[in-house]
């Protein structure tokens, strides 16, 4: 047990886990700005019909997205699979936080999905503890299951704020 732990005190599969999707996001985005593939994955994105006039072979683009997609959908799965128990419930333990992401991040942005991760992260993580020490002094010990509704609260007074999500927040005022 100890040899499966750094001198920081993380799981080395947990290390991986957040070193493999950094690594993964950051090729991603290098990959749609600075690649040929990347300007046409944004082209075809932005208006497929102006994209195959343009020269561009849509069909051809789509199957690169999809190849890539599943890709990194495969490596998520594989260093999940490290750190959580497998179960047949795991996809939808995950589903909603995953849909929570994309609408708060904006389905078109891909830095706007990466701020909308890291807040629905943290407000999990944060309101955890929270609830937990709020239900044990009301004797209501359940209420820790309170955290994974919190995102969603938070959700719902982003999107009366800005109704198109945080990405179309970001290019709108040029953040």
């Amino acid at each position: 047990l100890a040899a499966s732990v750094n001198p920081y005190g993380f799981a080395y599969s947990k290390v991986t886990l957040i070193v493999g999707i950094f690594g993964a996001v950051i090729l991603l985005l290098i990959l749609l700005q600075r690649t040929r593939l990347g300007r046409q994955m944004r082209a075809v994105a932005d208006n497929p019909d102006l994209a195959a006039s343009s020269g561009i072979h849509v069909e051809r683009v789509h199957g690169s997205t999809a190849f890539l997609s599943a890709g990194i959908a495969g490596l998520g799965g594989a260093l999940l699979a490290a750190v959580l128990p497998i179960n047949p419930e795991l996809g939808l333990m995950l589903l909603l936080p995953a849909f929570a992401v994309i609408v708060l991040g904006s389905v078109r942005s891909v830095p706007g999905v990466i701020i909308g991760a890291l807040i629905v992260g943290l407000l999990r993580s944060v309101s955890e503890p929270v609830l937990i020490g709020a239900g044990n002094a009301l004797d209501r010990p359940a209420a820790s299951a309170l955290a994974q509704v919190i995102p969603f609260v938070f959700l719902v007074g982003l999107l009366m704020l800005a109704p198109r999500g945080i990405g179309s927040a970001l290019e709108n005022w040029n953040i």
